[in-house]
């Protein structure tokens, strides 16, 4: 049965539903990075012109890059406290995805292929093939943030936010592109309104961005399975339920 927990007062928002069990991750081929720069331990010839530590400004801010040995896309991603996170949506292109603008917020998943499951998983969910640190469609080294993940981030950006005013949402939105109201985009996260897919085109881009979340596996209580950055109303009300409808994907450094 799904509900919606709304946690911090509108600050971040959680789909939630039940869960059981554990997985074993598919193999794709990718490589990794952190904002102190990292190595990539198998680079392929997509990104044999690729250097480590050399920094791009992203937003108004240096960042380091990495690069995905699939298809030889950077991506630049900075450290929040003791998590490193790309600073952009993912933008591996497959058939099972699509995207509005996918130069600026990349491309839209729905369920199973973000989490790399059996297509019949949009319908029963296949939570027992899932695991906490799940890899799905993220590079190699990196995977899929859980609740906990994501929980941390908030933790780490406003330990105090406890109400409407808190200032989460506008530390992580970026300073330009929110039709909705720009954000400080304090620690380079650069969260940007993609919106979300459906079988009938696209909703909330501009104005609302939902990220796809691994449920919190230890204990008997898995909650969770997508997240919402907005202040706008309209979102948080349209936050969408079904794992069907494609949304944006976000990956954190193992």
């Amino acid at each position: 049965m799904k509900y919606v927990l709304i946690l911090l007062i509108s600050c971040l928002l959680l789909c939630s539903c039940r869960f059981e069990g554990e997985e074993e991750e598919e193999e794709y081929l990718p490589s990794s990075s952190s904002s102190t720069p990292l190595s990539s331990s198998s680079v392929v010839d997509l990104c044999a012109d690729f250097k480590e530590g050399i920094e791009v400004n992203h937003y108004g801010k240096n960042k380091f890059q990495f690069c995905d040995a699939r298809d030889g896309k950077r991506y630049v991603y900075v450290e929040i406290g003791t998590q490193t996170w790309m600073a952009e949506n993912l933008n591996y292109d497959t058939t099972s995805s699509k995207c509005n603008d996918c130069a600026t917020y990349g491309r839209l998943y729905d369920w199973t292929t973000a989490m790399i499951l059996p297509s019949s998983c949009n319908l029963n969910y296949c939570y027992s093939e899932i695991s906490s640190k799940h890899r799905g469609i993220c590079p190699s080294g990196w995977h899929i943030p859980n609740i906990k993940e994501w929980l941390a981030l908030s933790e780490y950006v406003d330990p105090n936010c406890t109400g409407a005013g808190c200032a989460l949402i506008n530390h992580l939105k970026t300073t330009s592109g929110w039709d909705s109201g720009n954000g400080q985009d304090t620690y380079g996260f650069a969260a940007l309104p993609g919106g979300y897919g459906d079988e009938v085109g696209f909703g909330g881009v501009g104005y609302c961005g939902y990220w796809w979340g691994v449920p919190d596996l230890e204990g008997g209580e898995y909650t969770g399975f997508s997240v919402s950055l907005t202040l706008d109303r309209s979102c948080s009300e349209n936050i969408p339920k079904n794992f069907h409808e494609f949304l944006s994907v976000r990956c954190v450094h193992d």
